[in-house]
């Protein structure tokens, strides 16, 4: 018996493990030399000695385990447990236990143990930062979703989970096809998409998806997908980062519905209208009616600014700051000026500008209406006016002269102490008179025909 125990520990001596016999105490009986390696310690210190005694008071319930599990089971591999180092680290050993007890040859526990040491602590290292990232994910706004290369998910967030989790009331997303969550008219392109990660993995491919959502509407959703390969260099997971656009898109849908009402309204207006930068006054924009009523093609106006289509006196007037800057909190202006059309004819235009978000920047949109004509009719009636002044005041007294006459001359008619004679001569007198005042008033109104009034 003796010899076939020597010759069990002989077979061990060369053996880079740790080897014990123990009895059912747990109790040293034998020890390999390999101990010094693996833990520092000599081996004849163990003999006698009891193993609880070397290992984690965290780990006592693996061993207690271990000598029930023997009174059932011939052998079995221990989890990982920490034993103490002579140095007063703790390392960490992986034991097969043999239940050689009823063997007359050995008569005890045979205990084969590795040092795990950096196995546990690389492992504990990914578990950490696998915890760290699952973590991170878990508290994305964004959605975080992996896929094999069959399209069913390995890994989901929770924020993915919050928003299409309903898809799956059964609980369980892991397994099932992503196509589950996008609207079918999208299963195409995003088919389009993961081909185009496996052809060039690592490269980030966007795309915007629309899902379900529980309340029945549409999630429109922006997604970087990436093809992420095995050590072998071969295709093996997609990962997919996303976010909800809804809003975003719903006010992008906004703006240009906003802009087309806006390009309607510029572009179909009958009067003219461009829009400028208050910077360098060059043209941004003009419609149809602009580009008809001054000659100039779309083309022509974007390589000009306000000052070609301004007379040389204009242009002073035309770069005044107050031309083009409102004062603090208003936004609107309006003027008279003297623009210049193509064909180089002056005309007279009234413009009113306003303060219009333009491509991302503030600029002006300006609108002319040509008063030309009726700034002439104007203007031809005040001269009217003011030469019909100058002839009724020029002609007033001669017209005052010969009135005043015949009614001195009628007062003297009346009189009763006049004799016939002298009643004929005053009526002569008035007769001469009124020939008088209606020679003035001819000559008043052909006066006034003679100036066109």
């Amino acid at each position: 018996m003796i010899t076939a125990k020597n010759d069990l520990k002989d077979s061990y001596r060369m053996d880079s493990d740790l080897i014990v016999i123990l009895d059912i105490d747990a109790n040293y009986h034998y020890c390999s030399p390999t101990s010094l390696k693996v833990l520092g310690i000599p081996p004849e210190e163990f003999i006698g000695k009891n193993a609880l005694q070397y290992i984690h008071i965290d780990d006592d319930e693996i061993i207690k385990e271990s000598i029930l599990r023997l009174e059932a089971e011939t052998q079995f591999t221990l989890r990982p447990y920490r034993f103490k180092h002579r140095d007063g680290s703790w390392r960490w050993l992986e034991t097969v236990v043999t239940n050689l007890m009823d063997n007359p040859a050995i008569g005890g526990i045979v205990a084969n143990s590795k040092d795990v040491t950096e196995r546990v602590i690389t492992e504990e290292k990914l578990k950490k930062s696998e915890d760290y990232y699952r973590l991170l994910y878990d508290s994305q706004t964004n959605y975080v979703v992996r896929t094999n290369m069959d399209g069913n998910y390995t890994y989901v967030n929770k924020k993915f989970v919050e928003e299409f989790g309903w898809l799956h009331p059964e609980g369980e997303i892991l397994g099932k096809n992503c196509l589950t969550s996008i609207i079918d008219y999208h299963h195409q392109k995003t088919h389009d998409v993961v081909g185009q990660c496996i052809e060039e993995p690592g490269k980030v491919f966007k795309i915007e998806i629309d899902k379900p959502s529980k309340n029945g509407k549409i999630v429109t959703t922006l997604w970087d997908f990436v093809c992420i390969l095995d050590k072998k260099g071969v295709p093996t997971e997609l990962q997919c980062i996303g976010l909800d656009i809804t809003a975003r898109v719903k006010s992008q849908k906004a703006l240009e519905e906003s802009e087309q009402r806006y390009s309607d309204i510029f572009h179909l207006s009958p009067q003219p209208m461009w829009v400028y930068d208050t910077k360098t006054l060059k043209f941004l924009d003009v419609n149809k009616a602009a580009m008809k009523h001054y000659g100039y093609s779309y083309d022509e106006f974007l390589d000009m600014d306000l000052r070609d289509i301004r007379p040389e006196s204009e242009i002073p007037k035309l770069e005044e700051p107050s031309t083009h800057i409102q004062q603090k909190g208003e936004s609107y202006y309006h003027g008279e000026y003297i623009h210049k059309k193509k064909n180089g004819k002056e005309i007279i235009v009234e413009i009113h500008t306003n303060i219009l978000s333009y491509k991302g920047k503030l600029v002006k949109v300006a609108l002319a209406t040509d008063i030309t004509e009726s700034y002439k009719h104007t203007q031809a009636i005040e001269q009217q006016n003011k030469k019909l002044r100058k002839i009724a005041w020029t002609q007033s007294h001669r017209v005052r002269a010969p009135l005043t006459s015949i009614m001195g001359l009628v007062d003297l008619l009346n009189a009763h102490d006049q004799t016939a004679d002298e009643k004929e001569q005053v009526l002569k007198y008035i007769m001469n008179s009124a020939m008088e005042l209606d020679a003035v008033i001819r000559k008043i109104v052909s006066t006034t025909q003679k100036n066109d009034i």
